[in-house]
Formats: C-alpha cells, sequence, structure tokens
C-alpha cells in the first residue's frame, strides 16, 4: 500500500503547512503525529519517500494558503457548494486588490444579503459577482465574505457549461415526468438547498447526510444500472468500463461535483484504468493515489471536513471491512459491517466536530438504503432512460414510484427524528472520547496484525 502511505505523509505536510499560518501548537501536534506515523512505517522501505512527501506537503501548503487583511473587497468566482439560499462557497476566483484583479488559489465562503423579489438564489456552477466585507475565520475555507451585494450569471467555461446542461437535461426529464419531491434531487444531484430547513435538520440530527452527499454509494449503484443497460448490447467488457466512466463522468459534473464525488469518480476511473491494462491494485493504493491528486490540485481542501470524512470512511472501510467479515460472506452481513465500518472510522471525526453522537445512524443507514434510497436512484436513472426514449407511460408510472416512496422517506425521517436520540459531548470531552476511540481502534488494529502497538 505504498501510494496510501505516501497520501497519509502529503496529508500531514499540507496540514503542517498550513497550520503554520495560525498557531504554534496545531503545527508542533502534527509534527510529532507524522513523527509517530513515521516510526509506525519505520520498516517499510518508502520511509524516505514518505519524508520527502511530507516535505512537499509542507511547501504546498504553505506557498497554497495566502495571507489577506480583513478589508473591502470585490470578488469574482464560480460556485462551488450552496449551503443554503444565502451561503454559498465559491472557488476558482478573483479579488480586487489595489486597482488589479488577482487570483486567490482557495475557496471562500459566502454570506449573501436578504433576496429581493426579482433575484434567485446562487446555483452550483454559476459565476457570482459579490462585493463585501472579507474576514479571516478559523475553520474552512478559512475567509469569508459578507456580501452587501450580488450578482450571478452563467458560467462560461466549457466543462461548467457541460455541467449545467447535463444536471438541467436530468431536471427537466425528471419534473417533466412528474417528481415534484425535492428529496429526489437531493439523493441523485447532491442539491439540499431545495430541502425544507425542517428536513435539513432532521437529516443532520439523524446523521444520515452522507445518504445525500453524491459519493461511492451513488457511483456503485449507477456502475450497477449503467453496466446492466450496456451489457444487453454484448459490447466487450472493455468498451463497457471506458462507456461507464464517461457516462459517470457526465454524471458526476452534473452534481457540482462535491468533494466525495469527486474522490469516488476519480477512485473508479483509476480502478478501471488499471483493470483495463490488466494490471490490479489494492483499493488502498487507489485511494492513496486519487487522494494525492486531489491535494496536489488544492491543497486547502485537507482542512475540508467533507474531504476528511470522504477519505476516513472509504479506508475505514477498506480496512475493517476483512475484520468484520471473517468467516461469512452474507448479503445482510456485508451491507451492516460496511456502515460499521464507516461509522467506526468517522466517529473520532465527527464527535469533535459536531459534538454529538446520533444513536440511529447505523440502524437507519441498514434500512434506508436498500428500502428507500436505491429504489429512488433506480427510479431516478429509468425515469430519465424511459423519458429520453420517449416511452413517456413508462415514465410516468416510475415517477410516480419515486414520489410515493420519497413522500414516505421524508414523513419517516421528521417522525424518527423527534426521538431526538442524540448523546451531547460538549468539549473538551469530545476530544478525550475521539482520542480514547482512535487509540482502541490503533490497538485493535495491531493486535489483529499480530504485532505490538
Amino acid at each position: 500500500m505504498p501510494l496510501f502511505f505516501l497520501f497519509l505523509s502529503l496529508a500531514f505536510g499540507v496540514s503542517s503547512g498550513i497550520s503554520m499560518h495560525f498557531t504554534l501548537w496545531s503545527t508542533t501536534a502534527l509534527f510529532f503525529l507524522f513523527v509517530a506515523f513515521l516510526f509506525i512505517t519505520r520498516k517499510n522501505r518508502l520511509v524516505v519517500f514518505i519524508s520527502v512527501f511530507w516535505l512537499f506537503g509542507i511547501l504546498l501548503g504553505y506557498s497554497t494558503f495566502p495571507v489577506l487583511e480583513n478589508s473591502q473587497v470585490e470578488y469574482v468566482g464560480i460556485v462551488e457548494k450552496v449551503e443554503w439560499e444565502r451561503s454559498v462557497v465559491a472557488s476558482s476566483g478573483y479579488m480586487l486588490e489595489e486597482g488589479s484583479w488577482k487570483k486567490l488559489r482557495i475557496p471562500v465562503k459566502i454570506k449573501l444579503p436578504k433576496l429581493r423579489n426579482y433575484q434567485k438564489a446562487p446555483e452550483d456552477r454559476q459565476v457570482i459577482w459579490v462585493a463585501g466585507e472579507l474576514r479571516k475565520v478559523n475553520r474552512y475555507p478559512f475567509y469569508e465574505i459578507t456580501a452587501e451585494i450580488f450578482g450571478v450569471a452563467p458560467s462560461f467555461g466549457p466543462v461548467d457549461r457541460l455541467a449545467g446542461n447535463t444536471r438541467e437535461y436530468f431536471e427537466r426529464r425528471l419534473t417533466g415526468a412528474g417528481i415534484n419531491s425535492a428529496i429526489p434531487f437531493a439523493l441523485f444531484l447532491g442539491n439540499k438547498s431545495k430541502l425544507s430547513y425542517g428536513l435539513r435538520k432532521a437529516i443532520n440530527d439523524l446523521g444520515l447526510s452522507h445518504i445525500f452527499a453524491v459519493s461511492g454509494m451513488h457511483v456503485g449503484i449507477f456502475y450497477l444500472i449503467t453496466e446492466m443497460l450496456l451489457a444487453v448490447f454484448l459490447l466487450p467488457k472493455r468498451f463497457r468500463l471506458l462507456t461507464v466512466v464517461l457516462l459517470l463522468l457526465l454524471y458526476i459534473l452534473s452534481t457540482g461535483p462535491s468533494i466525495s464525488a469527486t474522490r469516488a469518480f476519480l477512485v473508479f476511473a483509476l480502478y478501471s484504468f488499471f483493470a483495463c491494462l490488466d494490471y490490479p491494485q489494492h483499493p488502498l493504493n487507489i485511494l492513496g493515489f486519487a487522494g494525492i491528486l486531489m491535494l496536489v490540485h488544492s491543497p486547502i481542501i485537507i482542512a475540508s471536513v467533507a474531504f476528511q470524512l470522504s477519505f476516513v470512511a472509504t479506508a475505514g472501510i477498506l480496512i475493517l471491512l476483512p475484520i468484520l467479515m471473517a468467516g461469512n460472506s452474507g448479503l445482510f452481513k456485508g451491507m451492516v459491517s460496511v456502515s460499521i465500518a464507516a461509522q467506526i472510522a468517522v466517529f473520532p471525526l465527527t464527535v469533535v466536530t459536531f459534538e454529538a453522537v446520533p444513536l440511529l445512524t447505523i440502524p437507519l443507514t441498514i434500512v434506508m438504503v436498500p428500502f428507500f434510497v436505491f429504489p429512488i436512484f433506480v427510479g431516478l436513472i429509468l425515469t430519465i432512460v424511459f423519458s429520453s426514449l420517449k416511452i413517456i407511460p413508462l415514465a410516468i408510472i416510475t415517477a410516480k414510484g419515486v414520489n410515493f416512496l420519497s413522500l414516505f422517506f421524508e414523513k419517516g425521517l421528521h417522525k424518527i427524528s423527534e426521538l431526538g436520540l442524540i448523546v451531547t459531548v460538549p468539549f473538551p470531552w469530545s476530544y478525550f472520547v475521539a482520542l480514547l476511540v482512535s487509540y482502541s481502534l490503533f490497538a485493535i488494529l495491531f493486535w489483529h496484525s499480530e504485532q505490538s502497538p
């Protein structure tokens, strides 16, 4: 798993480089964590490369992070994420400074003023212009603009136009067939901005945000369905794989794409590439390769909770699943084991970030995915296919099925969230619990691999 180790060392380095712009204690803590990581991998022949990647990461993180003063600014960028109608994250932006526009290499969070009657909320991949006050904050993306005025326009870039046109095509086919609930669009395109505040709160309280974040689960379902449809035409395997990758790229672009969606696509594309070469790689190697590509392209995302949760959950599944599945490979046990592995892996991170532990996350994930998420997702793809082929009666039938499941799903989420089964873990106990669980997890892994911690 050399690429996975190199990814971890690069992540330590980038985090250390960024932390140098903040506090000394965080930089020191990261240094000792890297020393511990180096000690664990001391018998590995990659120690020299691990050290080089760590130093490269420090340089990358430190040089990428801009030092900006709190001031009145004008900013133009691309909407990367719509948190809700008055809060967005933009990237690939330019800032007016001393009479000239200068490129800003990190994303910024933008708080918008109250929308006027003639204004619409920004959408993913639109160009946004704002004028307001810039200030530095201690959380990702580290700079925040409180806008006084703003404007949006369609993006002129070819990739953004392709993504926007694909998303509009999907939405037009789905709404044309009669789908009127916000849940299918949130599940399929990852756009939660149209969900009501009460529903978003219920999803967060139950710890089910991962279901609505386009990720490996969505990519897996998309692959299974498109592979089955293409297999009908008896096409060669490599041609089918290439076709699925291209279709998946269009789908991922139409979702934003989010960090988790980008990670999932890169992992699948790299897996397909090595499969076509008949040169199979360990899944952790592929995950590490994808992580290296993403960090080199945008080092600042190491501080994003979405990036951390995505990679930690995936690594947790790949590492813990063989242990949990030992001696049994049943479908039900596999579903349960995947959920348990992911939740165990991300538990320290979630308890520190959110200072709360939803007690129903694992059982609800086990129930919701096969009985609601999977059939809704399949129904959406079939609706798009039937609508595109002008088989309108079948498109309407599948759309009605999706609407029924979505309504039942929404009511169920509201009812279950009212139970209030959440354990609050305030600071500093959240850090203590996270450290205890992390140490226990490492000890179990070392014991399982017949090494001493």
